[in-house]
């Protein structure tokens, strides 16, 4: 009998984009960049002239997973850093 515990790796990770939003859209082009590490408000302007309006978006689409976009400032500039984070488990059962 093996005594390694099993692991699901699979349950600390973001929701995949196609599981989300349609394919090519300005929300599914944005949560791509925010699943492979994040994007800063540079990067979703390219992308949406109204990309404040589509991180909200993609905030309510993540509320029901525990996920929400997180804001950081970049030390010295006028340009923010956007991130996917996990709920602490308090808050997610609040």
């Amino acid at each position: 009998m093996n005594n390694q515990p099993s692991f699901n790796f699979d349950q600390h990770l973001p929701p995949r984009p196609d599981e989300l939003f349609a394919y090519g859209t300005d929300l599914y082009q944005m949560y791509e960049l925010l699943y492979h590490g994040g994007m800063t408000s540079l990067e979703a302007q390219k992308i949406s002239m109204t990309h404040t309006r589509r991180i909200s978006d993609i905030r309510i689409k993540l509320a029901s997973r525990n996920w929400t976009v997180n804001k950081h400032k970049i030390t010295g500039q006028k340009i923010f850093l956007y991130k996917l984070e996990q709920f602490a488990a308090e808050q997610a059962a609040a």
